[in-house]
């Protein structure tokens, strides 16, 4: 049995924002970030991250989308 929800193949369920600029980073450390910081957000909150998440330290934005 696959604990892991499904996710979309496609487009990912958030977006990476350079946070001083708005610049888009879409690099693959980024969306590895992304992924492991939602991963941390489920085992420590028991849901999905929603909205902006700023990592001031890195200068990043990530926004995440609601899952439908």
């Amino acid at each position: 049995m696959n604990r892991i929800p499904h996710m979309n193949a496609g487009k990912p369920a958030y977006s990476i924002f350079r946070r001083s600029s708005r610049e888009p980073l879409d690099t693959l450390e980024m969306h590895v970030l992304a992924r492991a910081y939602r991963a941390a957000w489920r085992s420590i909150h028991a849901r999905d991250p929603v909205n902006a998440h700023p990592i001031e330290s890195l200068d990043l934005m990530i926004v995440f989308r609601a899952q439908a």
